[in-house]
């Protein structure tokens, strides 16, 4: 069976990257702070996903350990990587799971932004690349 392609559906609906950069803010030196977020749906996010799915139900009535598991799944498969974090002493904040997890804790905020982010498709397709469809579908 071949591809259904629906221009329309295509143009906002289907990713064509895996990451987008968030920009976050501007740490105290100026520089900016920004999080490469992994989009849902990507093959490493399904299999992290999966992993805690029974964990994630099991804890549906118990707020604070479905946030606390949803937080995890996010550390591990979405908020991938981030440039320009500094603590207060001015040194790099690495970015390991430790961290990303006190991140999405201790923000919440920026937790629900990084869900929102890894959730729009439209921040995950190329600009050249939607020209590129959208011309192919009005040549159609």
């Amino acid at each position: 069976m071949s591809k259904l392609c629906l221009g329309d559906l295509d143009k906002q609906f289907v990713a064509t990257q895996d990451t987008y950069d968030l920009y976050i803010g501007d740490n105290n030196k100026g520089e900016e702070i920004v999080f490469t977020i992994g989009r849902t749906g990507r093959p490493e996010h399904e299999q992290v996903a999966r992993r805690f799915s029974k964990q994630l139900e099991r804890s549906r009535r118990n707020k604070d350990k479905y946030r606390k598991l949803l937080i995890e799944i996010i550390a591990r498969s979405v908020l991938l990587d981030w440039v320009g974090l500094i603590d207060d002493d001015n040194k790099k904040v690495p970015c390991n799971l430790e961290n990303r997890i006190a991140i999405l804790t201790d923000y919440a905020e920026i937790f629900t932004l990084v869900i929102e982010t890894a959730g729009d498709t439209q921040l995950y397709r190329d600009e050249e690349e939607e020209e590129i469809t959208e011309k192919n579908s009005k040549k159609s």
